[in-house]
């Protein structure tokens, strides 16, 4: 009976996975997986390779726990309403794309962002961006008064003169990069001016 020579197949099979071919075909195949045309499965005794989609999909878990982690409290301090909350536009992430030897995915808050004037004749623009407001805060010069027309009813509010910020999208980053970043791969998530820009108001 003729024995088996391992060595031999080993350095054979070794050889084969470190030709160029081979390795343009594991490079091409990690690449649909990450770009979400494939999926690949854990390798034996090792971990599945997370997606940008999944990342994403975990980042915005950790955004919507924080964002309603400040329902109620003090608004002056960052508080908000339930109903401002339940106002949001519903957290949505684009499709992964490369960029170098990087994978990208956006996250983003989906729908209008503007929001009217409590004293539209007064202020015509209105809010530009509620969530910037929400997590930024503001400092404004004077109160004003006025009614919510949407939800039908004649009770005049007053608005705060200042509002500290929530600061939900910075506390998510953080949250997400100290728990999670090393688990699905993330080395940096950068947050838009859209939401970090500075709020005017009227002075």
């Amino acid at each position: 009976m003729a024995g088996i020579n391992w060595d031999s197949i080993m350095k054979k099979a070794n050889a084969c996975m470190n030709t160029q071919q081979k390795k343009q075909e594991i490079q091409t195949k990690i690449e649909q997986h990450m770009l979400g045309k494939i999926k690949l499965g854990a390798s034996r005794g090792g971990k599945a390779l997370h997606t940008p989609d999944e990342a994403a999909d975990k980042f915005i878990e950790v955004l919507t726990q924080e964002i309603n982690s400040h329902a109620g409290g003090d608004y002056a301090k960052g508080g908000m309403s339930r109903r401002a909350i339940a106002g949001f536009p519903e957290i949505k992430h684009g499709e992964p794309y490369r960029k170098g030897g990087k994978y990208y995915i956006d996250v983003y808050f989906d729908g209008d962002l503007s929001r009217e004037s409590l004293a539209p004749k007064r202020y015509e623009d209105g809010i530009e961006n509620i969530i910037a407001l929400l997590n930024s805060g503001y400092d404004a010069g004077s109160v004003i008064y006025g009614t919510w027309e949407k939800y039908d009813t004649e009770e005049r509010i007053a608005s705060l003169i200042s509002r500290g910020g929530a600061h939900f999208i910075e506390n998510s980053k953080d949250k997400f990069m100290d728990n999670y970043s090393t688990e699905y791969g993330v080395e940096e998530i950068e947050i838009s001016d859209t939401y970090l820009g500075d709020i005017a108001t009227d002075k």
